[in-house]
């Protein structure tokens, strides 16, 4: 009503815990002449909380610095959605690693890694944190046993341009122990020639538990034939 606001009007309208990082970022500009591309908070006057994009730039006419030129966005729509993906990836990352089931996305003619998911590293033993890791690293934990049969597989699959299903084979884990694994790909028909999409799973605890099962049973048979004997 009595003019446009003022800097201190505009300061006062950031949200209490976003006003620090912003009063640094304007100290920055100001002692430095650079621009900022920043999101914060701000408290509108009816209470709304809304997210804000600030991009600024600083002007200077004749080699004399004249001030800052920006725009503001309002990106509260936007910002709302990456959080509510963000949170989704921690629950499907939180799910996968509970079930020891990790996905990942691979290109078999190219043998290109195009995703895997933590959880589908930590299978193998790799630490996700050193970064991306080539799909070869994956390829040469299979245990020799094994590496025919599943290579063959997956190669059959690629050639019919069919779904594929790896109902167990061994690994070397980085650990040293021989771990099992169960795969399951499908064919991505919006992808490349050769790309599937799919999980693994370890299922080494099930293995064991059905080997310990079997000798069991074995050992019942045993003493079932000593009895028939004697």
């Amino acid at each position: 009503r009595n003019g446009p606001p003022s800097l201190q009007q505009y300061l006062a309208a950031i949200h209490p815990e976003d006003r620090a990082s912003m009063t640094q970022t304007l100290m920055t500009m100001h002692q430095q002449h650079s621009g900022c591309d920043v999101t914060k908070r701000i408290v509108r006057p009816d209470g709304e909380v809304r997210y804000v994009r600030c991009v600024g730039v600083p002007v200077v006419e004749d080699g004399t610095f004249r001030g800052f030129s920006g725009t503001t966005m309002d990106v509260t729509e936007q910002e709302l959605l990456t959080q509510q993906l963000r949170r989704d990836q921690a629950y499907l990352t939180d799910s996968q690693s509970l079930a020891n089931i990790g996905s990942w996305a691979l290109n078999l003619i190219t043998h290109e890694l195009r995703h895997s998911s933590d959880a589908n590293a930590r299978l193998y033993g790799f630490d996700p944190s050193q970064g991306p890791i080539p799909a070869e690293r994956f390829f040469d934990t299979l245990h020799v046993e094994d590496e025919q049969h599943v290579m063959a597989a997956l190669e059959s699959a690629v050639r019919s341009g069919t779904d594929f299903y790896l109902h167990e084979y061994r690994i070397w884990h980085t650990d040293g122990t021989i771990r099992f694994l169960r795969a399951i790909g499908r064919r991505n028909e919006s992808g490349e020639p050769g790309e599937y999409v799919g999980v693994t799973m370890d299922i080494t605890e099930r293995k064991h538990a059905e080997q310990g099962r079997e000798r069991l049973r074995q050992i019942e048979a045993d003493l079932a034939h000593i009895n028939r004997v004697n």
